[in-house]
Parts: structure tokens; C-alpha cells; sequence
């Protein structure tokens, strides 16, 4: 008995340390691979690397927003507002992304003088971005345990989720091929693409008008409170805070109910917080009325945007903002 019993204690012990080496050679091969990655993941500033460019370079303006943000020309903004100017906007981010980015800016210590946030009526909702509050918030990973605030939003609220980024290479568990991509064609610096030049058609078909222009005011209260976090941060930060509505096609050329009420609360929150607001809209803008400055109903196109950028540059100039 004493025998069989050993035998098995044996068993078990030497059971328990192929777990142990299997354990070890896990996390050893995870470190490494980790930097390894985190290496190569350095070098490069354009595509998933962005961010290693903009922690990297201080601009005296930035254009914070969504895909909406791609009609703010940077070549044009700088020679107006005689500012040296970069486009961060980030296709389908939420604006916590945004607000990630600006910490991410603060803690590299290269924040601007003034951030344009483009307002996209549409992001207000709740159901904005199939109702993904966290659009996008993953391109933060590589940065995890660099700011408690990005953390946080990678956690995304859930209470083990932090338990992910104990393996090191799970920050790059999407990018390796992106990395070898970006490192093969020299990681060149990172730039925001312009409009596209394709018009858009009309009519605007009904499914369009049905996602994009309801008249159900479904308002995301957790984005008001984040319009305010980013309001307060910028203004202990010293950084003018500038809201700018880009214009949407209407199918009726005019705004509807709905975007006017939620124009209505960015327009209250920017007054009671001091914040500029400009809205260029086909009300305010009769000129963006014609279709052939648009891609799509929410997005100008090539020809818009650098109406567009021209206009922005002489509202700020007029509200003093340079």
C-alpha cells in the first residue's frame, strides 16, 4: 500500500512540475515575444503605429473626431490659422476614443495649444456605431499600463477583463502582421488621408434616410458626461477646447427635428463651459446644400472638404480663436 501509495505521489509531483516548467516556459515565451513586439511595434508611425508619431510630435492645433473629421484639411488650416496642425480623427471611433487619445497626448507631455473636436449629431445616440460605446478603443491597447484612464476604458467596465493584459503579448494579439507590413515599408510618418472625390448621388435611398435621420431622439447620456470630462480636462490642461460642426446632407436640405434638439445640448454645454461653437451646417451654409460636395449624407468629399477647411479657418478667426 505504502508503495502504491508513493507511486502516486509521484505521479502527482512530477505531474504538478510539467505544469509548473509548462507554466514558466509560458510566461518566459510571452515576455519575450512581448518585447520583441512592443520593439518592432516602436519603430513604426503610420496605420496601427499612429500613436507613436503623435506622442512623438507637438502640433500647436489638433482635429480630434470621427470619420466626420476627414473634411478638416490640414495644409489648409495651417496656411490660414498660420498654425502648425494635425488631423487625429480616427473612421468609426466613439468619442471616448477621443478622449483616450487626449490623455494619451498629456501623459507624452506634447499636448497642443488647441484641439478642434468635430461634433458628429449622429455619435450623440445611443445606438451610434451598433451601439458600440467603445468604437475603436482597442487601437489603445499597446499603451496599456501607461495611463489609468486608458486602462480603464480597455477594461471596458468588465471586472476581469484587466486579467487579458497580464500576458504581455496580448496587446499585439491583432498587429503582428501589421507591424511587418508597416516595418517592411519603412514605417513612414503617419498622415490623415483625404476625402474621397466620389459625389454622391441622389435620390438618398430610403434605408439611408430610415438609419440616419429618424426622428427618435435616443440620446446617450454617458456621452454627455464624457463631453463634459473632455471640457474640464482641456481646460486644466490650458488647451482651447473648439466644438465644430461639420455639415450633413438632409434629404429635406434642412435639419431635422431631432439633430436641431441635440445641436440644441452641444450648444447649451459649449455656453455654460465657455466653449466656442461653430456650426457649419446647410442652415448656417447654404452652399453645402449641393450634393456634389458630399461622399454621402454624412461625409464631404474631396471638393467639400477644402470649402469646408476654408470656412472653418475664417469662423475661428472671426471668434478670436488664433
Amino acid at each position: 500500500m505504502n508503495m502504491q501509495r508513493n507511486i502516486k505521489i509521484e505521479h502527482i509531483l512530477d505531474t504538478m512540475s510539467r505544469i509548473v516548467l509548462f507554466i514558466i516556459v509560458l510566461v518566459a515565451l510571452d515576455r519575450t515575444l512581448g518585447m520583441v513586439l512592443d520593439s518592432q511595434y516602436q519603430k513604426i508611425f503610420s496605420g496601427p503605429g499612429r500613436y507613436n508619431f503623435i506622442k512623438a510630435n507637438r502640433y500647436d492645433c489638433l482635429v480630434m473626431g470621427s470619420s466626420t473629421s476627414t473634411c478638416y484639411y490640414e495644409e489648409i488650416l495651417s496656411e490660414e490659422l498660420g498654425k502648425t496642425v494635425l488631423n487625429v480623427g480616427l473612421d468609426g471611433s466613439a468619442l471616448i476614443y477621443s478622449r483616450c487619445l487626449l490623455d494619451l497626448i498629456i501623459h507624452y507631455h506634447v499636448k497642443p495649444g488647441i484641439i478642434i473636436y468635430n461634433i458628429d449629431l449622429f455619435e450623440m445616440s445611443k445606438s451610434a456605431w451598433n451601439g458600440n460605446y467603445y468604437s475603436m478603443i482597442e487601437q489603445f491597447r499597446p499603451f496599456y499600463g501607461k495611463s489609468e484612464y486608458i486602462d480603464h476604458a480597455l477594461q471596458k467596465g468588465k471586472p476581469f477583463e484587466f486579467l487579458k493584459y497580464a500576458l504581455h503579448t496580448y496587446k499585439y494579439n491583432d498587429l503582428p502582421l501589421s507591424i511587418i507590413q508597416k516595418r517592411i515599408k519603412g514605417g513612414t510618418a503617419y498622415k490623415r488621408d483625404r476625402s474621397p472625390t466620389d459625389e454622391m448621388s441622389l435620390p438618398i435611398d430610403q434605408k439611408t434616410v430610415d438609419d440616419k435621420f429618424s426622428d427618435e431622439l435616443d440620446l446617450d447620456e454617458r456621452k454627455i458626461m464624457l463631453y463634459r470630462d473632455l471640457i474640464e480636462v482641456c481646460k486644466r490642461e490650458d488647451i482651447k477646447l473648439v466644438f465644430v460642426e461639420s455639415p450633413i446632407y438632409y434629404p429635406d436640405r434642412r435639419m431635422t427635428q431631432r439633430d436641431i434638439e441635440l445641436e440644441c445640448i452641444i450648444r447649451n454645454l459649449a455656453r455654460e463651459s465657455g466653449v466656442p461653437f461653430i456650426s457649419i451646417t446647410q442652415d448656417t451654409h447654404p452652399v453645402f446644400k449641393d450634393h456634389k460636395l458630399f461622399k454621402d449624407v454624412l461625409h464631404l468629399n474631396d471638393g467639400g472638404s477644402i470649402v469646408f477647411s476654408k470656412i472653418v479657418s475664417i469662423e475661428m478667426r472671426k471668434k478670436g480663436i488664433i
